[in-house]
């Protein structure tokens, strides 16, 4: 279903004529389409919802940061003199065994960002996204960055700052637009 809303609204055509270096996709599973209910889903994939879809996704990527689990790669746009990105292992995570290291990622939504804690027990890694969205699968190696896969699709904050919910029930599709609304009134989706 990825892959479907990526084209259905563009943003797939637009990340490939883009000027981004690298970058990162927490990209939902199909289940996790399936735990917004079917009705949210129709009504996203409608003409009608396109423009809440592309939200969505754009909530899910990052651009010009590379986020593995182990290091960190930041690059500037390709229209930028700057191109060479800084590498960051997480060397300096505090204590062995265990050691965190959180960073907060700007999404190519308007204005939000994905809050991330990485987590170390000796080999074991767990990857949090917005305090408690656990990645499925980590460093998925792409073109050009790299695919965590999500078992959530993850919603935006209503407020800057603020945690994100676990949807525990099935949202209404008038639930789900008025808490996307903000983010696709007067044309406020991102650019790459």
């Amino acid at each position: 279903m990825l892959q479907l809303g990526l084209e259905k609204t563009g943003l797939f055509e637009d990340i490939e004529k883009s000027g981004h270096i690298g970058g990162t996709l927490f990209a939902p599973s199909n289940y996790a389409f399936k735990k917004l209910g079917p009705k949210i889903n129709a009504f996203l994939f409608s003409k009608y919802g396109l423009k809440y879809l592309r939200a969505l996704l754009e909530y899910h990527i990052v651009a010009n940061t590379t986020l593995y689990s182990d290091a960190i790669y930041r690059h500037r746009s390709k229209n930028s003199e700057e191109v060479e990105g800084d590498t960051s292992v997480f060397s300096h995570m505090t204590g062995p065994p265990y050691r965190r290291f959180h960073i907060d990622l700007p999404t190519i939504l308007y204005g939000k960002h994905l809050s991330i804690d990485i987590l170390r027990w000796s080999r074991f890694i767990s990857f949090v996204i917005n305090g408690f969205n656990h990645v499925a699968v980590l460093d998925g190696v792409a073109k050009d960055g790299v695919l965590h896969v999500v078992p959530n699709v993850l919603i935006p904050p209503k407020t800057p700052g603020a945690t994100a919910e676990i949807l525990d029930r099935e949202w209404t599709v008038e639930e789900f637009v008025e808490r996307l609304s903000p983010l696709v009134e007067n044309g406020r989706c991102g650019e790459l």
